[in-house]
């Protein structure tokens, strides 16, 4: 933990005392990573004190990169979890083949009955990895082509204690760029607990049988130091 500064201290100090001479009780209260003192009032609401210090940045904690990957009849999907696992290590919980029929938006390209598994992958990396990530998917997906078509689409993410991100490589007013041409998207958070999704999360990622899948897979993460508990 970082030691407070001797202004920090002052500070907190005449918080304190103004605190203490009101025989009112502050409550640590967090929000978007900063720290705040919740005061109980008369009213509906509580006072919210922030404590007034800045906050210094540092690394992010490791995530465990993900994929799903959509593919057609035919496709040979062993020798794809073979090229990902080789680049990225081995699969450590895995949800399907379902069979794909929320949107037709691929059949022109991959034709019908489409299949799509979901992975995450042992160990962990750095969310920076992402942008290298994708460029190496889309490379796997041209391999994999017939006559300029796709077979195969390999969507590479991350997954965090608060949330899934997926890579694009188009932009929207919900992505980041992140290099290369790659964007990042928060696809599903979670909170107490559960796995909650937003107006552009796709269809397959709302489902009881992917949050089952992704709620196990979080917990490998451990207790993540940086996070306050729901």
């Amino acid at each position: 933990m970082r030691k407070k500064s001797t202004s920090e201290q002052e500070a907190e100090s005449s918080e304190d005392a103004i605190l203490c001479a009101t025989g009112i009780r502050k409550v640590p209260y967090i929000v978007g990573g900063c720290i705040f003192h919740s005061i109980p009032s008369h009213g509906r609401f509580p006072v919210i004190i922030p404590i007034q210090y800045m906050g210094s940045a540092c690394a992010p904690s490791p995530v465990k990169l993900f994929c799903a990957i959509l593919y057609a009849p035919g496709a040979d999907i062993a020798v794809v979890h073979n090229r990902l696992n080789a680049q990225f290590g081995p699969f450590d919980h895995s949800y399907g083949p379902i069979d794909f029929g929320y949107t037709k938006y691929y059949e022109e390209e991959m034709g019908t009955g489409l299949q799509k598994s979901y992975h995450t992958f042992a160990g962990f990396v750095g969310r920076e990895t992402l942008a290298s990530a994708k460029l190496f998917t889309n490379a796997l997906e041209q391999d994999f082509a017939r006559n300029g078509k796709r077979t195969v689409n390999v969507d590479p993410g991350y997954l965090s204690r608060d949330k899934l991100v997926l890579a694009s490589t188009k932009d929207f007013f919900h992505r980041i760029y992140l290099s290369d041409g790659i964007y990042a998207e928060v696809t599903l958070h979670f909170r107490r607990q559960l796995c909650r999704h937003f107006s552009w999360t796709y269809p397959d990622y709302r489902t009881e049988g992917f949050a089952n899948f992704i709620v196990n897979s979080r917990e490998t993460l451990g207790e993540d130091s940086g996070m306050r508990k729901e």
